[in-house]
Order: structure tokens, then sequence, then C-alpha cells
């Protein structure tokens, strides 16, 4: 069949399911609708309940996920170091003291060994994060697997802080391509030892037939006007920014519009927002929701008139890739206020599907707040160039089928190792 024979694809990851990862659930549906066969690794289950996309039952996600770490007991330990040692001793070498160490302990490395050794049948591995993808990238290579890496924002932004700036040279000398979701993550990625021939975009999609259009227009005289965000209440997605420009608005914007600002997700900032959103004398204009699923989200987008991210570069140096979010928002037609940051200028184009300011910089955030406040007219306009966008750039449907060719070109070309 060629070109035409269906994969199979292993997916490693770090948790599943994850709440904020949708876009994961969106890749592998995508590939099983085509009639490709996956498999998920995860290095862990969620610590804690999670809201779960409807998906991950609908498609029986659950039975195809191993959880790798403590799933290995001694028979199984033994079996595969057997294994290893007869068929495979270049990997078997990845158990040495001085390698396992850096990947967590001999036991960590043995059960991956272990997970890829039980997909050895594999066509290529998927690895979703950096970090995630370092530890499987010189086990793959030896085991003569290819393997792709998606790098997304912290990753490539606050782990070399943490790790060294050299993290990530093992993966680049093991893996079969990098994909990124922009050009500036590819100028990061080029900054930390990446060399750009590996590197592929790849941006992540969104599955249009879940998100239903709307052309925003002025609500009701009395009504107010609903300014929404979904994001997890962690430093870099700037609320803070988001509640003192509202404040700002409230006491120099239109007199005659009240603004509703409501805030869907949790987090560990969530206490200190709303200490903040007191001390504005904002109690009566924000709602925190906590966390949602994708159905209150998506109706909770279609109600709203106006979207807001002012996402900026944490502390220890974390930043956005690009918010999926920003992405789903403008798939409903909701004109999008956010930062001049990472990849969101990709996902934003400033003046046509919203407005993007500086980060941190309330003045700027508050006048384009005002401004999309006192002209409504605006609204449809914005809204339509954004599903056009969304549409033209983000189908999950095309990138998947874009996905797919990049697994075949990999699956062509000897290992690097």
């Amino acid at each position: 069949m060629g070109d035409l024979s269906p994969l199979r694809i292993t997916f490693t990851v770090g948790v599943f399911p994850a709440t904020s990862q949708t876009f994961i659930v969106r890749q592998i549906t995508g590939l099983l609708d085509l009639g490709h066969e996956v498999r998920i690794l995860a290095e862990r289950r969620p610590r804690e309940a999670q809201v779960v996309h409807p998906a991950v039952r609908e498609y029986g996600l659950e039975g195809k996920v191993v959880y790798v770490h403590g799933s290995v007991g001694a028979l199984g330990a033994a079996a595969t170091l057997g294994r290893l040692a007869l068929e495979h001793p270049g990997a078997f070498r990845l158990l040495r003291r001085d390698h396992a160490a850096a990947h967590g302990g001999r036991r960590p490395v043995l059960e991956r060994l272990k997970a890829l050794l039980d997909a050895s049948n594999t066509d290529v591995i998927h690895s979703h994060f950096g970090d995630v993808g370092l530890p499987y990238a010189e086990p793959a290579s030896r085991l003569g697997i290819p393997h792709i890496v998606t790098f997304h924002g912290y990753d490539w932004s606050r782990v070399p802080l943490v790790r060294g700036l050299d993290v990530y040279a093992p993966l680049f000398a093991s893996v079969s391509r990098v994909t990124v979701l922009g050009d500036y993550m590819k100028e990061r990625l080029e900054d930390l030892g990446c060399p750009a021939p590996l590197m592929r975009r790849l941006r992540l999609g969104v599955d249009l037939s879940e998100f239903e259009f709307r052309e925003r227009v002025a609500p009701p005289s009395g009504e107010p006007v609903r300014v929404l965000t979904v994001a997890r209440l962690t430093e870099k997605k700037g609320l803070e920014y988001a509640l003192k420009a509202l404040a700002q608005v409230g006491t120099g914007g239109p007199t005659d519009m009240k603004v509703r600002f409501e805030i869907i997700g949790e987090g560990p900032l969530r206490s200190e927002l709303e200490k903040l959103t007191s001390e504005l004398g904002l109690d009566g204009s924000v709602r925190f929701l906590g966390s949602q699923d994708q159905a209150a989200v998506r109706r909770a987008m279609l109600e709203a008139h106006l979207f807001m991210l002012p996402s900026v570069t944490a502390a220890d140096g974390d930043q956005e890739g690009i918010p999926t979010v920003l992405l789903e928002a403008s798939s409903t037609g909701l004109p999008v206020l956010s930062t001049w940051h990472s990849g969101i200028p990709d996902a934003v184009v400033d003046g046509e599907t919203g407005y993007l300011v500086p980060e941190r910089d309330v003045e700027a955030l508050a006048d384009r707040l005002h401004h999309l406040l006192e002209d409504p007219g605006l609204w449809g306009t914005l809204g339509r160039n954004g599903r056009r966008h969304i549409e033209e750039s983000f189908n999950v449907r095309s990138l998947t089928q874009e996905l797919v060719q990049h697994y075949r070109e990999v699956m062509k070309r000897p290992d690097p190792a």
C-alpha cells in the first residue's frame, strides 16, 4: 500500500490525561480518525482529579495508555534485562550508572526501555515536550525507532534555566526530527544548540467542528459586555495585568457600558488574584468560575463578547508556546486581546483578529480594551477574520495530514545515531 498504509505510532507524554493539553488529545484522535494505531506511554498518572476531554472516553484513550513508572516487577525486569543483553546491547549500555543517573536512576531507565521494547513494532515515536522526549531519545535511537519531539513552551524556556543550557544536547544528537510551533521557538532552540536542519514547523490545530462561530454584536442596553479568560491561574498567564487593566477601564472607560470579567481555570495563584480583585474594587465585576469541562468552556466562549489573555514571561523564565485557547476563542468569532509574547503573534494577527500589547503594560492593555468597548462595530470584523485565520492556518484535519507526512519522512531516513 506504500504511503497509504496505516502507521503504528507511540506517543510519550508526561501526564495523561491532562486538562491543559487538549492539543495532544486532538492530535491522537485525528490520527485514529485516519485509521492509524496509537499507543500512549505516560510517565505518570494525574496527581489530582482532571476535567477530562470527552474524546478521551469517546475514543477509549484510557485503554491505550501505559503508565511507565512502577509497571515493572522483578520478573519483568529480569526478562527485559535478558532481552536487552541479547538483542540490543547498545541499549543495554544505557543502564550504566553514569547515564542512568542523568535520567532518574536505573529503574526509570529500565522501565522506559521495557515500554519501548513492548512497543517495538511501532513505526515512530512522538514525544510531546522536550523534557519528556529527552530520556527517550537515546533509547529510541539505540532500538532503531524513528523519534519526533515537539517542543511547546516551558520546555525550551524554563527547563534550560534550571537544568543547564546544554540539557537537550543528547536529544538533538539522537532524535529524527524536532517540530516547533513557529519561528520564535525555532530561534530559541537554535540558541540551545538544535541544528536548524533538524527542525520543522508544525502548528497545533483546532477541530473546527467543535466550535460554533457566532458574530459578536453589542449586548442589549443595560446588559454587561462579557470578557472571558480561560487559563490555568499561573504567573505566565498575566491575569494580574488583566485585572488592573479592567480597573483602569472601569474608572476611565465608557460610563454607559458595564463589564463582567469571567475567568475559567484553577491554579496556584487563585487566592492572590481574588485578593487583588477585591483590592481593585472589582468584586462585582469579576467571577472566578474554576475548572470547567469542554462543553462549559465552549458555551462560555459563545456567550462572551471579548477574550483576553495577556501572557507574560514568568520570573522563572517560563513562556507560552501558542496557547490553544486563543485558537479556540478565534474559532468562535471572539475578538482577542493578548500580548506580543512568544508564538502568540502567529495566533492573533494584530489589528486583524484582535489586538496585541507589550507584556505587563497595563496602560496599553487598558487602552486596547477601552477601544474595543467603545467600538462594538469592530467585533464582527475581528471575529470573522479570526475564524478565517484559524480555518486557513490551524485546521487540525489538514495539520494531522501534515503530521503523518513527517512520520513517513523520518521512517525513510537512517537513524541519526
